[in-house]
């Protein structure tokens, strides 16, 4: 098999600061003459916040990448400070600690800038409200009793 789920654990940070991987508003205009295009969306009108927080992390649990099931975890609150983590499994959502976070194997991991105060409580609702759906759609289907096309039907 080609494909093979990794078992290798990596240490998310908290938060990432990324201030030393772009260009400083000196050396953008220092740059300005060397370069004809590309330049015309970057604005040089103060220092952007560079530092991001950690919100979110999407994880694969099984033991292939052919099969396994997906959950999330969440900041729900408007920073690290005041953080509020829920697990979200399709249609359950349960509140977690921070350590239960940072022991998950992310597939994906979400930042957000920090200061940012945006809170993750739409997303939540959002996510929790088709979660709901897609079961009870599951439900339904598995209720119907038809159990696939009878003889003669289908061919």
């Amino acid at each position: 098999d080609r494909f093979e789920k990794s078992s290798a654990s990596i240490s998310l940070p908290l938060s990432l600061d990324l201030t030393d991987f772009v260009l400083s508003e000196e050396r953008l205009e220092s740059l300005r003459p060397f370069v004809d295009r590309g330049l015309e969306d970057v604005k040089s009108d103060g220092a952007p916040c560079l530092r991001y927080e950690l919100y979110g992390l999407c994880v694969h649990l099984g033991s292939s990448m052919k099969s396994g099931h997906y959950v999330a975890f969440v900041n729900s609150g408007p920073s690290l400070e005041r953080e509020s983590w829920f697990e979200i499994s399709d249609a359950k959502r349960k509140s977690c600690t921070r350590a239960e976070v940072l022991k998950a194997e992310a597939y994906v991991a979400f930042y957000r800038r920090e200061g940012s105060g945006v809170a993750a409580d739409d997303a939540i609702a959002s996510y929790g409200a088709a979660a709901a759906k897609r079961a009870e759609e599951r439900a339904e289907d598995d209720s119907d009793g038809d159990e696939g096309p009878s003889e003669g039907e289908g061919d």
